[in-house]
């Protein structure tokens, strides 16, 4: 669970035992009053499990596919592709008839060049030390802005 997702879940326990109303956890989770009530009864349905992101894990919709990218960095891996960069290697592929963006063809040297690192250094994939290898940035400072209350907003009105 997310840090965000835990703090969801100290709101919601304060709304299960009456300490908050719907309108202060929306305020406090930075959502409107209906994002909160969409919330509010997934998290009545689910339990904890309701207020973790349900496309966490699971790859993206707008992945490339994978054999794609053993074709281009094969072809990339060529001695006559030896020295160009990733815009103009997507040009190339282009002309083969493979798609693919340069900032994807980027990173995806970056990834290979990392496993083949880690390979020859015979480390496991988290490194010996057992920390990741790439630190990601904290998101500790982060807040969300807080959304104005409208006048005609039914959460007010209504008791939870």
């Amino acid at each position: 669970m997310s840090g965000k997702e835990r703090d969801r879940m100290t709101v919601m326990v304060g709304v299960t035992e009456k300490q908050l109303t719907l309108v202060q956890a929306a305020a406090l989770m930075g959502v409107g009053c209906r994002q909160s009530k969409r919330v509010w009864k997934r998290y009545q349905a689910d339990g904890d499990a309701g207020l973790v992101h349900r496309l966490r894990g699971k790859p993206s919709a707008r992945r490339k596919p994978p054999d794609l990218r053993v074709q281009a960095l094969a072809l990339y891996a060529e001695e006559r592709y030896a020295d160009f960069g990733p815009t103009l290697m997507a040009e190339q592929l282009d002309k083969a008839g493979l798609a693919v963006d340069h900032e994807t063809l980027r990173r995806w040297r970056l990834d290979a060049a990392r496993e083949s690192e880690a390979d020859e250094a015979g480390e496991n994939e988290r490194g010996e030390s057992g920390e990741d290898p790439v630190k990601q940035p904290s998101k500790a400072g982060y807040k969300p802005a807080l959304r104005r209350q409208s006048e005609n907003c039914r959460c007010a009105a209504a008791p939870s």
